[in-house]
């Protein structure tokens, strides 16, 4: 079966799992169920050599590998969670409440549309051109056929970010200086060759508010806020995080060394010691010492606005979105709209989320 159609398969048991039909949504669950263990059980084979590299950085955990990997089956969770997640200290009904990634997955079918939600946010370009108002930046792909354009950008930007089309987590984002290239037009000529085959792009810098800014200058600091399309059009948020970068890197993003932190979505209070994905814990940032829990992010009804605003101008069939926004010297704006992004607060505050999203798929019915 083509990739496409078990894409299309799989929105149409998504579908089912919100049918009133007792009977067809216990056959979607049966479906999901089945589907799940089969791509846990081949994800655990082929993450052996991490099990080994996880047990050697956490010695502390006294649990044999073996057990490790019947947890991470029972569970549906993959290596790095089961250390993330602390399950060698947790009862089996704290293990079973956590929202995974081999279990986000299937939400992904279940709350929106794949295709559409796909089509939408795998190509960074794309976001941008349907919701280029919420940017409030220029983003230019890079591309011979407008490259008079590109050197437009880089004469009014002699710092940028260069981006890679479809790639996550930070990985390849580069800041880039005019500076080091001699001239704009030096500049413009090594985004052509280098970077020209229409799978970048390049956008305006953006700065974060003086209060954000401080935890780490070096980075562009944002929050991910998630939101619920509910039947009634009413938008949900929950599970909101904020993230800093670290060190000298440029980005925030977890798997790129990032610490990230929960936060209350009514008040935007930071409400848990930063963590990083591999369960290390700070009360304080550890570059500017700044401390976490208790810092209240600024404009914060703002960024819930936005964020409403965003769930409500898309596809109304793409019901699940975690929205990447920054508070600027300009205010909120869009980074980036992610389709099925990791639940990572659970980290932070140790607490699965399950039962909440259960709740949420009934208002969703």
């Amino acid at each position: 079966m083509k990739p496409n159609l078990i894409v299309s398969f799989m929105n149409k048991i998504g579908d089912l799992y919100l049918s009133k039909n007792v009977i067809l949504r216990a056959l979607a669950k049966m479906v999901f169920c089945i589907a799940g263990y089969i791509y846990n059980f081949i994800d655990l084979l082929v993450q052996n050599k991490e099990i080994n590299r996880l047990l050697n950085a956490n010695r502390d955990v006294k649990k044999s590998k073996t057990g490790i990997m019947l947890d991470c089956f029972r569970y549906r969770a993959r290596p790095y969670e089961y250390f993330s997640f602390h399950f060698d200290k947790l009862k089996r009904c704290e293990k079973k409440a956590f929202v995974t990634d081999n279990f986000n997955g299937v939400l992904s079918y279940i709350f929106s549309d794949r295709n559409a939600a796909y089509s939408l946010f795998m190509n960074k370009l794309n976001t941008y051109q349907e919701l280029e108002s919420f940017y409030q930046r220029t983003i230019l792909l890079v591309e011979k056929a407008i490259s008079s354009d590109i050197l437009d950008f880089v004469i009014a930007n002699s710092i940028f970010i260069l981006k890679p089309l479809d790639l996550t987590k930070g990985v390849g984002i580069e800041l880039m200086y005019v500076d080091e290239y001699g001239s704009p037009i030096n500049c413009r000529n090594h985004l052509l060759e280098n970077y020209g085959g229409g799978r970048y792009i390049v956008e305006e810098i953006v700065v974060n508010e003086e209060h954000i800014r401080k935890f780490h200058p070096n980075s562009l600091n944002t929050v991910r806020i998630p939101t619920f399309l509910l039947k009634n059009g009413d938008v949900m948020i929950d599970f909101i995080f904020i993230r800093f970068g670290r060190d000298s890197s440029v980005v925030d993003n977890a798997g790129q060394g990032g610490i990230f932190c929960a936060v209350n979505a009514e008040t935007g209070i930071i409400e848990s010691d930063g963590v990083d994905e591999h369960g290390g814990r700070y009360e304080t940032h550890p570059n500017s010492g700044l401390k976490f829990k208790g810092f209240v992010i600024p404009n914060w009804e703002d960024a819930r606005g936005l964020a409403i605003q965003l769930a409500k101008t898309i596809n109304p069939n793409i019901r699940y979105v975690g929205w990447d926004l920054a508070l600027s010297e300009r205010g909120w704006l869009l980074i980036e709209g992610n389709r099925s992004g990791q639940f990572v607060g659970q980290i932070a505050t140790q607490v699965g989320i399950k039962p909440r999203i259960f709740q949420i798929l009934q208002a969703m019915e």
